[in-house]
């Protein structure tokens, strides 16, 4: 991957994130592209940015204990795919240092359901992540959603 290409499809996210409903087709054309390259993109030296530019430019909120947006929830088709790929793969995605970065801006960027889902991922696998040098900083995001039923 290279980092002009990936460069260009950040601004592209940017540029489709000005007017989104506008480019509502484009937007999802673009993530059922990226979705089929997710795990390579998220665990990428240039390619975690493409991933993390899909979630800032559709963000839901600023930190991970901060409530949603409003009307943040139409953002959360944009996003899906992303968290779909961190749950599924959350032992190599989480272990990852690129992929770490991505796993960690779900968890800021977020719908609050989104957020809660793949945490409750990450707790369910919290035996491996925890002794992980990448992993344990999801067990720590975790832990500032303090949400008290998953703190526990």
């Amino acid at each position: 991957m290279d980092l002009h290409g990936t460069r260009a499809i950040q601004t592209l996210v940017e540029v489709l994130g000005s007017q989104p409903a506008a480019f509502h087709h484009e937007i999802l054309a673009l993530g059922a592209e990226m979705s089929q390259y997710i795990f390579d993109l998220s665990t990428h030296p240039n390619g975690n940015h493409v991933i993390q530019a899909f979630l800032l430019t559709f963000k839901a909120s600023e930190t991970p204990e901060q409530l949603d947006s409003p009307g943040a929830e139409a953002y959360a088709d944009y996003t899906q795919f992303i968290f779909g790929a961190c749950m599924a793969y959350c032992d190599q995605i989480g272990s990852d240092k690129h992929g770490c970065c991505v796993m960690q801006r779900c968890l800021e960027k977020g719908l609050t359901s989104q957020k809660f889902a793949l945490a409750d991922v990450i707790i369910s696998r919290i035996h491996y992540l925890i002794e992980d040098p990448y992993g344990n900083y999801l067990v720590q995001n975790v832990l500032k959603l303090k949400n008290q039923m998953r703190n526990d």
